[in-house]
């Protein structure tokens, strides 16, 4: 039996502490007493064994280190590496050659044939492939690991519409996937806590771009350009060009760093949008002149720049450009531009009205350039009202 005749619930360390075996019968046959604590660590050396512990620490952190280190790790988020076939790959020049190689491509037939075959317009395309150009090493074009959710917010777009664009960047050979995006593995989890401190699971794709195959910049080349008479040399030498790039209209933006795909259909620039509206040879529809009748009669700022000429202009009217004789065919070409041929004018007087009040806008006395202000309060409308004024043509014709 223990000795408790002491008052303490604990015995005193200098005394013996004795436990009757349940098998002796006169309690004779004692057990020896446990071990207490100070009795384990006696045999145990505490120092030695926590430098053990440091050591293997320090060898997992060189570990993580060198790892680190050998995928080229870049930026705040841990990227798998790539193989080593990646340093075949050509590297572009520049971000902004790589840009204008890859717009001349979606210009194209061949790039308006891969955006349909994935179900893409040419401009989520091109705005995909900057964006993703913005997060690409400036001398080389690699290490592009940027999510779907990054590009999804930068450009405006959904996240199919952003994999289904660099689908098709990849199909146009001005990209290329070297890493599927995956869950990392134990080893990769600590190695990306190593790297930045935080708890990472999932790495995403990891892309690099590339330039264009050769074959597909190919272009035809230009026919011979038929004898002009000296008037008409002299002519368009005297006419500087305000664009050295093709003259046929094209859905991009004339530089990568302006993205312009936030509309439905690209306008053209506000401030050269009347010069090219009056030297187009063709004529708008009477879908789109209905359309620009109808906006006249709703938008009265508009109406007042359209009103008849007077029958005998004087100098002050023939010297103000602002009274100089228009006709309702410039709206029209801007209605038709931006793919709204057909729908109520009113209605697009409704959406811009309603733009221009989220904007805390309001409608001036007067307009000096209608269709460029037109074009302009056109482009500023959401790809959601676009929509909803192109599903409403049908219902207007």
């Amino acid at each position: 039996m223990v000795d408790i005749s002491d008052s303490s619930l604990h015995p005193k360390s200098g005394a013996s502490t004795s436990i009757v075996s349940p098998d002796s019968a006169g309690g004779t046959d004692l057990l020896p007493a446990p071990h207490t604590s100070g009795d384990v660590l006696a045999g145990v050396d505490v120092d030695a064994e926590f430098a053990a512990l440091m050591a293997r620490t320090a060898e997992r952190a060189r570990h993580y280190e060198q790892l680190n280190e050998a995928t080229d790790q870049r930026g705040n988020v841990w990227s798998l590496p790539a193989p080593e076939w990646v340093r075949q790959l050509p590297m572009w020049t520049s971000r902004a050659e790589w840009q204008q190689q890859l717009r001349s491509l979606l210009n194209s037939e061949l790039g308006a044939q891969i955006a349909a075959k994935y179900h893409v317009s040419v401009e989520y395309v091109f705005a995909t492939g900057v964006q993703m150009a913005s997060f690409a090493d400036h001398e080389t074009g690699r290490h592009v690991t940027v999510g779907l959710t990054a590009l999804q917010r930068r450009t405006g777009l959904t996240e199919s519409q952003v994999y289904r664009s660099r689908l098709a960047l990849a199909d146009l050979g001005c990209a290329r996937e070297v890493a599927r995006g995956r869950w990392l593995t134990t080893d990769e989890r600590d190695a990306a806590e190593n790297w930045h401190g935080r708890k990472q699971a999932r790495a995403t794709s990891h892309w690099v771009l590339i330039p264009p195959r050769p074959s597909a910049q190919r272009r035809r080349s230009p026919s011979p350009r038929k004898r002009q008479s000296f008037r008409v040399r002299m002519r368009s030498q005297r006419k500087p060009t305000t664009y050295p790039q093709s003259r046929s209209r094209c859905g991009l933006p004339r530089r990568g760093q302006s993205l312009a795909f936030r509309v439905l259909y690209y306008l053209d620039s506000p401030t050269h949008a009347y010069t090219r509206a009056r030297s187009n040879s063709h004529r708008p529809g009477i879908a789109a002149l209905r359309s620009a009748g109808q906006l006249l009669t709703a938008i009265p700022a508009l109406a007042i720049s359209y009103q008849p000429p007077l029958a005998h202009p004087t100098a002050s009217t023939t010297s103000n450009p602002d009274k100089r004789r228009r006709h309702t065919g410039e709206l029209g070409d801007v209605i038709a531009r931006s793919g709204l041929a057909g729908v109520d004018g009113r209605k697009i007087a409704r959406a811009i009205e309603a733009e221009g009040i989220r904007r805390g806008w309001c409608w001036p006395d007067t307009i000096s350039n209608p269709p460029a202000f037109l074009a302009e309060r056109l482009r500023m409308l959401p790809q959601s009202d676009l929509l909803t004024l192109t599903n409403s043509r049908e219902e207007n014709l």
